[in-house]
C-alpha cells in the first residue's frame, strides 16, 4: 500500500523574507552593455535572419550595442575560433577600458541547430553537425570567467534542447531558452521562431509604455503571446545570486507614453501558474497573513490565493500567479507547480455558481511598481 505523501512545510517568516529580496530587487542601470550574437554560415534553419532580428531588437529597442559573428563554413576548429572571438569581445567589459567596476551587462545569443552530447551537454552545431561548439566553452568565458566578476550575463538560445544549459555561475546570470532540455525548437519557415517571439514580447512591453523591463517580464510576455500559442514553452533558468537583470526600453517615437503603465491588466486568455505551498503554523492565521502579504505586493507582482485547507499543523495553500510573478518568485523560493491554467475556473460553470472575473486583478494605481 502506498503511503500518504508528506508536504514540505515552509515557515511563513522565512518565505516572506526570501520573497522580499526578489521583490525589492529592481535591477541596476548598466553603464556598459554589449551583445554578441552567433550563428553558423553552414546553417540551414534561417538563423541569419533571426540573428538580424535579435540585433535590431537589442540595438533599436533596448539600446544594447550588438555584433553578429557568423562562423565560416570552412572553419575546422569552430570551438577554438568562437572562444577567440568571445575572448576579444569580453575585453569590452574590462575595468581598464570602461573605467569602472560597476556591474555591466553581457548578452550572448545563438540561433541555429542544437544537440545534446552525453558527456559535454548542450552543443551548438552547423548543418550536418560537422561544426560544433559546446555551450560550456561559452559560459566558461562569459558567464564564469573570474575577470568578469563585475559583469551580469544574459543568454538567449534559439535552438533545440536549449533548456539543457548547465553550469555553476557565481554572479547574476539568466538564460532564456527556446525549449526544454528534451524539446525541439519550432521549425523555421513553418512557425514563428523564438527570436521572433522574443522581439514581439519586447515590442508589446514597449507599446504598453514600459521604460524598463526585466528578463522575467519578457518571459511572461512570451508565454502570453496569443500568436505563438501552441509553440514550445520557453525555459528561464536563473543562476548565480538570483538577481534581476533589467533593460531600458526606448520610447516608440514621440507618441510613446511619458510614464509606464502601473500593471498589465488580466485578460480572459492570460496564462497563469498555479503553485502549492504548505505554510507551517496555525492554518487560519498563516493563511490570512500570507493573503495580506500577496495583496500588498508591488503592482507588477500579481498573485492570489485561490484555495486554502487545514492540515494537521499547517495550511495547504493554492496560489495562482502570472507567468512573470512566478519567474521572479521561483528564483528565490522553491514553488511546486500544480499546473498552468488559462481563463476562469470551469467548476463554477459546472456547479451553476454565478460567473465572476477570476483573472488576477491588476494592482491599484497607488501601489508602487518595482520596474
Amino acid at each position: 500500500m502506498a503511503g500518504i505523501p508528506q508536504n514540505v512545510k515552509v515557515k511563513l517568516p522565512t518565505l516572506k523574507r526570501d520573497l522580499d529580496k526578489v521583490i525589492s530587487d529592481r535591477g541596476v542601470p548598466y553603464p556598459h552593455k554589449h551583445a554578441f550574437i552567433f550563428y553558423f554560415e553552414s546553417d540551414d534553419t534561417g538563423a541569419k535572419k533571426d540573428a538580424e532580428i535579435l540585433r535590431n531588437t537589442f540595438e533599436d529597442v533596448m539600446g544594447i550595442p550588438s555584433q553578429i559573428y557568423m562562423m565560416p563554413r570552412e572553419e575546422k576548429f569552430a570551438q577554438w575560433e568562437l572562444q577567440a572571438k568571445i575572448y576579444k569581445f569580453a575585453d569590452k567589459f574590462s575595468p581598464k577600458l570602461t573605467g569602472t567596476t560597476r556591474p555591466s551587462l553581457c548578452v550572448f545569443a545563438y540561433a541555429g541547430h542544437g544537440m545534446v552530447h552525453a558527456d559535454y551537454g548542450l552543443e551548438f552545431a552547423g548543418a550536418g553537425g560537422a561544426q560544433k561548439v559546446r555551450w560550456r566553452s561559452v559560459y566558461d568565458l562569459l558567464f564564469r570567467g573570474p575577470s568578469l566578476d563585475h559583469v551580469h550575463a544574459f543568454g538567449l538560445l534559439d535552438c533545440c534542447y536549449s533548456g539543457a544549459v548547465r553550469g555553476q555561475f557565481p554572479r547574476t546570470s539568466q538564460v532564456l531558452s527556446a525549449c526544454g532540455p528534451s524539446g525541439t525548437a519550432n521549425p523555421r519557415g513553418q512557425k514563428i521562431t523564438f527570436s521572433q517571439r522574443f522581439r514581439t514580447a519586447v515590442l508589446s512591453l514597449r507599446d504598453k509604455g514600459k521604460k524598463m523591463t526585466s528578463v522575467d517580464e519578457i518571459y511572461g510576455a512570451i508565454q502570453n503571446d496569443q500568436q505563438s500559442r501552441g509553440a514550445h514553452s520557453p525555459v528561464l533558468t536563473h543562476f548565480g545570486n538570483k538577481g534581476t537583470i533589467a533593460f531600458p526600453i526606448k520610447p516608440k517615437g514621440s507618441s510613446a507614453p511619458s510614464h509606464p503603465t502601473p500593471s498589465l491588466k488580466g485578460t480572459p486568455n492570460e496564462r497563469t501558474v498555479i503553485v502549492k505551498l504548505t505554510l507551517d503554523g496555525n492554518a487560519p492565521d498563516v493563511t490570512k497573513d500570507f493573503k495580506e502579504f500577496l495583496e500588498n505586493l508591488p503592482s507588477n507582482f500579481r498573485a492570489q490565493i485561490i484555495e486554502a485547507y487545514q492540515t494537521d499543523t499547517s495550511a495547504l495553500v493554492l496560489v495562482r500567479m502570472t507567468m512573470e510573478t512566478w519567474a521572479r518568485m521561483s528564483a528565490a523560493v522553491e514553488l511546486e507547480i500544480v499546473g498552468v491554467a488559462t481563463g476562469q475556473s470551469l467548476m463554477r460553470g459546472l456547479l451553476g455558481a454565478p460567473k465572476r472575473d477570476e483573472n488576477i486583478a491588476p494592482r491599484q494605481e497607488g501601489k508602487e511598481a518595482s520596474d
